[in-house]
Parts: structure tokens; sequence; C-alpha cells
């Protein structure tokens, strides 16, 4: 099918060392001009770190622009290096933890309305605990391994909240055929 947008004329209005915002001058659907703002980010990466007794890992931290604290999945964008060294650093620096086996489970598009962002989704096992400390600077407040089964009633419960975060969890259990 061919894309109905149409981009007339583009720049950068906002640019800092994890994203940018670009404004777009563009014809619309039904040939209406008009303007779209743009957020553009590297790649993000999202591992689900799954155990022998089938529990996962998951990080605790407050998000500021929401000021909320929740449970989430160890990631981080990849800083435009491969997507899966940059997994494989992420898991390391939230959790401590190392893996042996790696499998890309899938993708998704987590704010397609507003950026060009893609989030890639890994299942790693063979872990090992490296006992190395968190990185300070990842604001990480506590590692909690969560039966797998269970972690749909978090989601219910509202202990985890972020969208990215569900969307990994539920390619990770479609992929494992848990659904």
């Amino acid at each position: 099918m061919d894309n109905p947008w149409k981009k007339l004329k583009s720049k950068i209005v906002y640019e800092n060392p994890w994203f940018s915002v670009r404004e777009d001058e563009v014809k619309k659907p039904g040939n209406r001009q008009g303007i779209y703002g743009v957020v553009q980010t590297p790649p993000t990466v999202f591992t689900v770190a799954l155990d022998p007794e089938n529990q996962i890992y998951l990080v605790g931290l407050f998000r500021y622009p929401t000021g909320k604290y929740g449970l989430e999945l160890p990631a981080g964008g990849s800083d435009n290096q491969n997507l899966l060294e940059a997994a494989k650093r992420e898991l390391l620096e939230e959790t401590g933890i190392e893996a042996k086996y790696w499998e890309k489970v899938g993708q998704f598009t987590p704010w397609n309305g507003i950026s060009d962002e893609i989030s890639h989704v890994y299942l790693a096992k063979d872990l090992k605990e490296t006992g190395s400390g968190l990185d300070p600077n990842e604001g990480i407040m506590e590692v909690k391994k969560v039966a797998f089964e269970k972690v749909f009633d978090l989601i219910k419960s509202g202990e985890i909240s972020d969208g990215q975060t569900i969307s990994a969890l539920t390619l990770a259990k479609i992929h494992l055929g848990k659904i």
C-alpha cells in the first residue's frame, strides 16, 4: 500500500544525547498540509532473563516523568551499537547477570504515532550472577525474581505498568508458547 503522507520539509527542533525531535512539514492524507513532530531515537533493547525455575528478573525504579515506582524488564538504548551486545550490556548493568544463551523473540514500535523507535526483545537463558555491583547511574532500586507465570498478575495489579515491558513480556510469552 502506498503511504498517503508526503514529507515536504524537515528540521531538528530539539536534540540531546538520547533523542531528537524533528518537525516535518507534511502533506497529509486528503491532500491537506500541516506539521508533524517526530521523536527520533536509536533502537532500544529489552531482555527477558529466564532461569531454570522459570523465573525472570525485573528491575524496580522510579520514572521521573510519572514520578512513580514500577517493575520493568532490564532494558535500555542501543547507543546505535549491535543490538545483541546492547542487550547483554543492559542486562549486566541493571542486574549483574550474564547469559550464555540469547535469542531474539521479536520487536515492536512502542509509540509509532510520535516516534520512529523500534524496541527489540531478547530471551536470555543459562544465567550467571556475576556479583558485580549495579551501575549507580541506572537508578535501579531493586532486582527482583518473579515466576514468569505471575507477570500478568503484576500487570493487572499495576506493579508492572510500563507499556514497553508489557509488550516485551507478551512477545516472550507468545514465543515460549504460553499464549
